[in-house]
């Protein structure tokens, strides 16, 4: 019997919502190379994953592709992995979703290259304990798991290098080791060294199976050619490697009869998603601990600490958690619909496009601080809760709901033309869908410091929103706002809200911060109200002094808009003073005594408007915010904030009063 059996595996993805640029360059530099490249060594097999939004693209763009990858499942090269169709973290979503999105993949396999696939892909190896039933419900045979992830199941040393099996509610599944460090040096490292280092024997002399799924062959450089002369090296060792080393694929090594321990494994993930679930302050424990491991400092105890669960990036990014809370929210919807099963699919496969990992997490690049991701989340979600919505039944309505799972109700204003969720905390708007598009023009993202940014940031204490409320010194000016420099005033954006009165006939919400205990202009209570009509937001303010003393303050209202870019293409800035309008410059500045202000659309072909009962100053400014996209670290357009600011002067007792109107169309 061979010593050590290596499975080469393979795994390929871009996300929904990439452009078709991103798909063509990953697969030039990525895909394409690797296949071609193995085409060539038929002595090699491999254990590949492809996503259904990327096996959707290549059937469209690169048949071609797919008759390869054919003709080498059938010479039983290949062995394809089935998993969720639109690479979802498969602990976050509903159960007859995940079951739903195995299928979806399945049946695609099934058809087009006539196998059923036995193992399942689960992306970042995220790991639940429940996920054993379900998976195995769906006809998966095995799944993969990190070494560090057998480590903290208590299968130490030689036993991190073999088959485990796994249960849940009765029912088994095989869990494969993956070996995560030696996959990563595999990018850089000799391939004669690479091979000699896994040809060696189990030092009890029993079988080692060890797996591989490199995360890049693809060169810094983008030249395709120096990728494929890379994966040729690799594969070339391996053809010549000596007797010990047997390649082989799953399917190959289940069919043998061996003995398998028994292991639950914790909820978990590969250690770089769970670093990168961390905040900052958690972080730098982790290193420091991970520096004594490395050490030998700890005595093998590395096995009992973490990074961070992974489903800690919904409390790390409050983004991730809105979408996430929408998410269950639209399966919800789509649970009530009955008699119109076509509706009802039609409705799901939109859902299912919006549970992408990648619009969830960032793991030091990409992710949710893509913009476009996000966005074509939110589009499809908003497209199947239309569908959901049965035409001639439908009312307009507001209703008190624990919509982001915090234990607090918000107010969902659900209409026509718009949707306009309401959160207590801040009493601001948290999401504004315009329908027809669809569109979520708060589909924001907060600047916040990532473990690559360097020097002096600015980071946001609060998820970025709509009709967040400020009580500003009256010498603060636009530049100090726009850097959050400003000192001596009242935000009011983590203060709780209380519910005055719910109307739900006329779709009104009244909503008071009572006057707080210290600081700043600590006597002023604000009553908002918001006003729902067809495409048109309004929200009415109350100010009253409560205190003995005369309070003399700037009022202003952060309004954060998102749209697909800041290009001129994208979006045009523009505002009305007595009757005469002027084009304005996206950066930061301050128009004063307007009367309104427009934002041109141009990936919606709309205008947004934004005026007053009275002429205003408003402040501009772009939020950008730092991270990294592509390798790339550098501030990327994420939504433009509109701030009307009022001077406003109150005695004891004396009230003031203003109003704001949103408008969307054409």
């Amino acid at each position: 019997m061979n010593s050590t059996k290596l499975v080469i595996g393979s795994h390929n993805h871009t996300p929904f919502g990439s452009c078709d640029e991103d798909f063509e360059r990953q697969y030039r530099l990525r895909y394409k190379p690797f296949l071609a490249t193995l085409y060539r060594f038929p002595s090699v097999p491999a254990t590949i994953h492809y996503s259904g939004v990327l096996l959707s693209w290549l059937e469209q763009k690169h048949p071609e592709f797919l008759m390869i990858l054919q003709e080498m499942v059938d010479r039983k090269q290949v062995e394809l992995l089935g998993g969720g169709y639109y690479e979802p973290m498969m602990p976050l979503i509903p159960l007859s979703d995940r079951i739903g999105q195995i299928e979806l993949l399945t049946t695609f396999l099934r058809k087009r290259f006539g196998k059923r696939p036995r193992g399942c892909w689960l992306p970042g190896l995220m790991w639940e304990q429940n996920l054993a039933g379900s998976l195995q419900t769906c006809g998966m045979d095995y799944i993969f798991l990190g070494e560090e992830q057998f480590r903290s199941a208590g299968l130490m040393g030689g036993a991190a290098e073999r088959l485990a099996l796994t249960e849940d509610q009765g029912k088994l599944i095989t869990v494969f080791p993956v070996a995560v460090r030696l996959g990563s040096s595999l990018e850089t490292a000799d391939p004669r060294e690479f091979v000699h280092s896994v040809s060696r024997g189990a030092e009890d002399g029993a079988e080692r199976i060890i797996t591989v799924f490199p995360e890049r062959f693809a060169s810094d450089s983008g030249d395709a050619q120096a990728t494929e002369a890379r994966i040729q090296a690799l594969f070339e060792a391996l053809s010549f490697a000596d007797s010990r080393l047997e390649l082989t694929t799953p399917a190959r090594i289940l069919k043998s009869p061996r003995s398998v321990r028994k292991a639950y494994f914790p909820s978990s993930a590969e250690p770089r998603v769970m670093y990168w679930a961390m905040d900052e302050e958690r972080r730098k424990g982790y290193e420091t601990l991970s520096a004594l491991e490395s050490k030998g400092a700890l005595d093998g105890a590395g096995s009992f600490f973490y990074g961070a669960f992974p489903r800690q990036f919904l409390v790390r990014y409050g983004e991730a958690n809105g979408l996430y809370s929408k998410m269950i929210f639209t399966h919800i919807l789509i649970n009530q619909l009955r008699g119109d099963k076509y509706r009802k699919r039609a409705a799901r496969e939109e859902l299912w496009k919006a549970q992408g990992c990648d619009a969830f997490w960032h793991i030091g690049d990409g992710g949710l601080h893509g913009n476009g991701l996000r966005k074509a989340a939110y589009r499809s979600l908003i497209e199947a809760e239309k569908i959901a919505r049965e035409k001639g039944v439908f009312c307009p309505s507001v209703s008190p709901v624990d919509f982001d799972l915090d234990g607090e109700r918000e107010y969902l204003f659900q209409g026509a033309e718009l949707n306009c969720y309401v959160r207590t905390e801040g009493g601001s708007v948290f999401e504004l869908d315009y329908l027809a598009k669809p569109w979520n023009y708060l589909d924001t993202f907060a600047r916040r410091r990532e473990a690559y940014a360097e020097g002096e940031i600015v980071v946001d204490a609060y998820r970025r929103s709509a009709f967040v409320d400020r009580l500003l010194a009256p010498d603060t000016g636009v530049s100090a706002m726009a850097a959050l420099k400003a000192s001596g005033g009242r935000c009011c954006a983590l203060e709780r809200y209380e519910e005055l009165e719910l109307d739900r006939q006329h779709q009104q919400l009244t909503l008071r911060n009572a006057p707080v205990t210290e600081g700043p202009f600590a006597s002023i209570e604000i009553v908002k109200k918001f006003l729902l009509r067809k495409n048109t937001l309004t929200v009415s303010y109350a100010l009253c002094n409560r205190g003995s003393k005369p309070e003399r303050f700037n009022f202003a209202t952060e309004i954060d808009l998102s749209f697909a870019g800041e290009e001129p293409a994208l979006q045009r800035l523009s505002y009305l003073r007595s009757s005469a309008e002027a084009e304005a410059p996206l950066e930061v500045s301050e128009l004063r005594g307007i009367d309104e202000v427009f934002v041109e659309d141009g990936q919606n072909g709309l205008t947004v408007a934004l005026g007053s009962s009275s002429s205003f100053d408003l402040w501009v400014i772009p939020i950008r915010v730092l991270g990294r996209i592509g390798g790339a670290v550098r501030e990327r357009y994420q939504s433009t904030c509109l701030m009307p600011v009022r001077p406003v002067i109150l005695a004891s007792g004396e009230s003031w009063e203003t109003r704001y109107i949103l408008k969307f169309g054409k």
